[in-house]
């Protein structure tokens, strides 16, 4: 029983200091695009899996994007192109664990992933209709 006891105390030891490293990871990349590591991870915060996969793109986005401001692609347009599932799990989220956002906004993000992959079109439909009836209740 002791045994176990410390073995359990020697893994919580290394997740906090990887958890601690990862969030110090996270702050240098987010400050050296000069936002402000708080309010980002205020937003998107790393602890739940779909909002640490949407930061993740966010982060992309914005690095490729360091060197030319004035690009012609929105970092919405970025990640419903090439991260739909990552975009599909962060509206659950919103829908689960926020509220439930504009109708319109859901249509956005409809358009924007069905442009590219109509493979989607399930789980898009599934997450209109679970939008939708949010709004009724």
């Amino acid at each position: 029983m002791h045994g176990t006891k410390v073995r359990m105390n020697r893994t919580q030891k290394v997740l906090l200091k990887l958890e601690k490293e990862m969030h110090a990871r996270l702050s240098r990349r987010i400050t050296s695009l000069g936002y402000e590591p708080d309010e980002v991870l205020a937003v998107l915060p790393p602890r739940n899996q779909s909002t640490y996969a949407r930061l993740l793109v966010f982060l992309e986005y914005e690095e490729l994007n360091k060197d030319y401001p004035f690009s012609a692609i929105t970092e919405l347009q970025y990640a419903c192109s090439w991260y739909p599932t990552v975009v599909i799990r962060y509206l659950h989220y919103l829908l689960d664990d926020v509220g439930v956002p504009p109708i319109e906004e859901l249509e956005l993000y409809r358009k924007l992933i069905l442009e590219l992959h109509p493979e989607q079109i399930a789980e898009v439909t599934a997450l209109e209709r679970r939008w939708k009836s949010c709004l009724t209740n």
